[in-house]
């Protein structure tokens, strides 16, 4: 599986320094099984992770990590804040952040009100492993089209 970031070379001083980026993604999700999931699979797609199970858990690694992180993978119906609230608070963090929703289930929520909170696509339960990988390196370089 060919892995995601790029590399950057510099020459300091006589001495070159070359450094592999990885792109960043944060995962919320407040079921353990899909949080680990995501981990496995987006790990062995080259990303780095981090993994939040709550709305305010994300905004606490988001606001730590900001400069790491390049996208968000929400879920939409989480315990405590759902999905759209916890945008809400990413956004005023970084009102560009990069970000997909995904769900099994969307509840109150459909395609249409995620997709015009700005959400590129959604991404519904349950994804291939492919499918994430793909949506995460299209999100992190900013490129996502909806899914056909």
């Amino acid at each position: 599986m060919p892995r995601i970031g790029f590399t950057c070379s510099l020459l300091l001083t006589g001495i070159l320094v070359t450094a592999l980026f990885v792109p960043g993604i944060l995962v919320v999700d407040d079921e353990p099984h899909v949080l680990g999931l995501l981990d496995r699979i987006l790990q062995l797609g080259g990303f780095a992770v981090w993994l939040a199970a709550s709305g305010p858990e994300a905004v606490d690694i988001y606001r730590q990590h900001t400069a790491q992180i390049a996208a968000v993978l929400l879920d939409v119906r989480m315990t405590g804040w759902d999905g759209p609230e916890t945008l809400k608070a990413l956004q005023s963090i970084n009102p560009a952040v990069r970000f997909c929703f995904m769900t099994g289930q969307a509840g109150d929520y459909t395609e249409e009100d995620l997709l015009a909170l700005g959400s590129p696509c959604v991404l519904f339960k349950p994804f291939g492993m492919d499918q994430v990988i793909h949506l995460a390196g299209q999100l992190t370089r900013g490129i996502v089209s909806p899914f056909a």
